[in-house]
């Protein structure tokens, strides 16, 4: 009896090293993806900054990210059995791949930000630096925040209603999403996701399903809009119909990019992209509302007084579903953004001039 507790004991409770044999099993089944895992469970409905959960699309993200991080370490030759032993050799490892693979600017840094709430899960906030101390040039991590092209496909050359037109012959249903993106300034999603029926209330427009974390965005119609919305309404047959409501979100927006594809509707194709018929929407309101020309579009700073300019910002950034005027120069474009790209384009110019003269 004595000898078979022995045997029991060694079997079902000590393992190697004194270690639980369940806690053996359990790191070599499932290792750092369950210890990842366990760290960011309670966490990751927070908010990093704000007393509030988080939306899912945002914690798909994070868990999505994360483990995106690790497996691109290993394969690098890291391999971080534990997750806590993450550091700042890691950080810089990732970075310095991300860079000479030419990721955009902005993706580094969101995933520099991504690591830095992690790095606050395992107890080492403030381990996280600058973006620019992870990469070898600088540039690569700094983002244009205000527009310097017109993402808009008037600037290519294509009038948006002839090609939606033209996309309705194939899709009426891809045509009227797109008409409300051009019409009410809506993202993909949220064109995807719109019941034309329910969001005029009076003079205001209102959206929220498939808005970015649910924030719903109110805002005065124009007559412009009411006039796509109008349109919109009658293809729509019920009232509670969504402008995608034969499929799933997921299914809705890959069909949407499929028949973008088909039409040529990208940057390899035409040059341009869904998301500019929204820059078309956004950039023609703010002219309307100054009554001249963009900055984007050649509009200099004595074109228009700062107060009408302040008025024109702001109604431009509700209707994009934004708080901060400063979201306007996004699509719109600053006078001193334009002012150094002009500069830019000379110094560029005359370089080409001499080169020339020399060659």
């Amino acid at each position: 009896m004595e000898g078979m507790e022995g045997q029991v004991g060694q079997s079902g409770g000590e393992g190697l090293k004194g270690k639980p044999r369940a806690a053996n099993l359990a790191k070599h089944k499932f290792g750092w993806k369950a210890r990842l895992m366990d760290i960011m469970r309670d966490e990751i409905k927070r908010h990093s900054t704000r007393d509030k959960v988080v939306g899912n699309e945002t914690q798909a993200k994070r868990r999505a990210e994360m483990f995106q991080f690790f497996t691109e370490l290993r394969i690098l030759g890291y391999k971080i059995e534990d997750p806590k032993n993450f550091c700042n050799k890691h950080i810089h490892a990732l970075c310095l791949d991300w860079e000479a693979r030419g990721l955009a600017a902005k993706t580094i840094v969101n995933r520099i930000s991504m690591m830095r709430w992690f790095a606050g899960l395992i107890g080492k906030e403030g381990m996280v630096g600058a973006p620019e101390t992870y990469v070898r040039d600088p540039k690569s991590v700094q983002i244009q925040r205000a527009a310097v092209e017109d993402k808009s496909w008037g600037a290519k050359g294509i009038i948006p209603e002839e090609k939606i037109a033209e996309v309705a012959e194939y899709c009426p249903e891809t045509a009227a999403q797109m008409m409300a993106c051009l019409g009410l300034g809506a993202r993909v999603r949220e064109a995807v996701c719109l019941r034309p029926h329910l969001v005029l209330d009076g003079e205001f427009i209102t959206l929220q399903d498939g808005t970015k974390n649910g924030r719903r965005r109110t805002f005065r119609a124009t007559p412009k809009m009411l006039e796509a919305l109008e349109h919109l309404q009658k293809i729509t047959p019920g009232k509670f119909d969504y402008l995608g409501s034969c499929r799933t979100l997921k299914q809705s927006r890959r069909r949407f990019y499929t028949v973008m594809e088909r039409f040529g509707i990208t940057r390899k194709g035409l040059g341009i992209t869904a998301h500019g018929l929204r820059a078309q929407f956004l950039i023609d309101m703010h002219e309307e509302e100054t009554g001249v020309a963009a900055p984007v579009r050649g509009g200099m700073p004595g074109d228009c007084d700062p107060v009408t300019k302040h008025k024109a910002d702001r109604k431009v950034a509700e209707a994009a579903g934004h708080s901060r005027t400063s979201v306007t120069t996004a699509y719109c474009g600053s006078y001193q953004a334009m002012a150094k790209e002009r500069a830019r384009q000379e110094a560029l110019a005359a370089r080409g001039k001499v080169q020339d003269s020399e060659g």
